[in-house]
């Protein structure tokens, strides 16, 4: 039975946004996370790695993220979810594309799924080298270079999560999967005899839903719209569902990552991160692989406090934009580009105009303080913002308690001003103030309370 796995960008982001840099602790980092160039399939050596022109020449550092199962089932490596994290240091911005794993691309003189191609390259030459092949047919698909990936399995996704103290999600759509398969029992029979095994399955019909067959195989998700806390499993599980019918497509998961990126990025911003990051790299030892360096990861790590600044904006790559279905001469469901089999011109040029365009409007995290002496008046703010879905933190008090007139700061020039639009609105400000971020904020809008507002 096919499995869905998760692009656990989550490494990257966690580099991303990462708090400082600390030397001492470097030598401690487990060096299993970091493989090297197999003798029977070398990668060719440049003068200057991306790594270095990233940070020396402002030239754009493009890594791709690999998501898989893990484990020793069948399928441990097959990369279902693959984002590319592609790193402007002109723009400051980060630019997220999503790649469905059904994609049809041309590697190793025969066209695959782009999501087999780590899985089999890596079982003849080795770690290196299924990533440098499926970097290759990435670069194939979106025209561009890719400069290094970074994988991670269940158990280092799972991990990433944890260590964080879990993270607050925004659950767009409130969905149920009774299909969710529980890790270990996909063989088990759930209390039928070999006998009876054969007699249900020559009567079955092909549409009989394999949970009624095998109730003991397989959980039952549901997830309620709205702001959710989620430890690493359910994370995991958030994520992964594909067998939901309100949001149980490959795009809808997709959007699901995105929202569980976000909000990794805010708890990072919100807590001293770097005390966890030494067990964060040594938890994923056995979890995680990249080909980046020690060195190249050290330097990207020495200029964390820069990254962590970056816009982070998203693309999608679906049926509803250059991508159509399509079965191949074998039967397997698979993705083509709509100009047809193999041409990813129209491909190319989209993520072009999109990652030179304008750095698009930065979303609003607002802070709400209660000036007043009204208890609860903040969290009555808070709950309203979440509702017209403006993303919020924890609301604190004010310094002074006696604010006669509501105020709203903007410490960012690029908010959305539709945003801005909508909390003049809800709080009756009629012209939000402009101020300097000074410090490290968790948040960029500033909404302070006073008595006029009418919750």
């Amino acid at each position: 039975m096919r499995k869905s796995y998760i692009a656990v960008g989550v490494f990257m982001v966690l580099i991303l946004a990462g708090l400082g840099w600390a030397g001492k602790w470097w030598n401690g980092v487990s060096s299993k996370v970091f493989v090297t160039p197999e003798e029977n399939y070398p990668v060719k050596q440049e003068a200057k790695s991306p790594v270095q022109s990233f940070l020396q020449d402002k030239t754009a550092l493009n890594l791709l993220i690999l998501g898989y199962g893990g484990g020793k089932h069948e399928g441990t490596y097959l990369t279902d979810t693959m984002i590319v994290a592609s790193i402007d240091p002109i723009l400051k911005r980060v630019t997220l594309v999503s790649i469905p794993r059904d994609t049809w691309v041309y590697s190793s003189e025969k066209h695959v799924k782009i999501n087999s191609i780590y899985q089999t390259v890596k079982g003849f030459f080795g770690e290196a080298a299924g990533g440098k092949a499926v970097m290759e047919a990435t670069s194939t698909v979106l025209g561009l270079p890719i400069h290094h990936f970074v994988g991670v399995d269940f158990a280092g996704f799972t991990k990433s999560i944890d260590i964080l103290g879990g993270v607050d999600v925004n659950v767009e759509v409130a969905f149920d999967d009774n299909q969710y398969p529980i890790e270990g029992q996909e063989d088990e029979l759930c209390g039928h005899s070999e006998s009876e095994l054969k007699e249900i399955t020559a009567t079955a019909s092909a549409t009989t839903e394999p949970q009624l067959i095998f109730p003991c195989r397989y959980e039952i998700l549901h997830f309620d719209a709205g702001r959710v806390h989620m430890d690493g499993v359910t994370a995991l599980k958030y994520v992964r569902s594909r067998h939901s019918v309100q949001d149980g497509n490959d795009f809808g998961r997709s959007k699901r990552q995105k929202n569980l990126l976000l909000a990794v990025k805010q708890k990072v911003m919100a807590i001293n991160f770097l005390p966890k990051l030494i067990p964060f790299m040594n938890s994923l030892g056995e979890n995680a692989r990249t080909d980046l360096n020690m060195e190249e990861f050290g330097q990207l790590l020495q200029n964390s406090s820069q990254l962590s600044k970056y816009q982070i904006s998203s693309l999608t790559l679906t049926d509803d934009n250059y991508l159509s279905f399509s079965y191949s001469d074998d039967g397997q469901y698979i993705l083509i580009p709509r100009a047809g089999m193999d041409n990813f011109g129209d491909i190319h040029e989209w993520v072009k105009d999109r990652l030179n365009s304008p750095t698009p409007p930065l979303t609003a995290v607002v802070m709400v303080k209660n000036g007043t002496k009204i208890k609860g008046l903040a969290q009555k703010a808070v709950n309203r913002l979440r509702e017209a879905k403006i993303q919020t933190i924890i609301p604190e008090n004010a310094e002074k308690q006696d604010l006669k007139t509501s105020t709203i700061t903007v410490f960012e020039e690029n908010i959305d001003p539709k945003q801005i639009v909508i909390l003049r609105e809800i709080f009756g400000v009629e012209k939000a103030l402009m101020a300097t971020n000074e410090g490290e904020l968790k948040y960029n809008v500033l909404v302070t309370l006073g008595q006029d507002y009418d919750f």
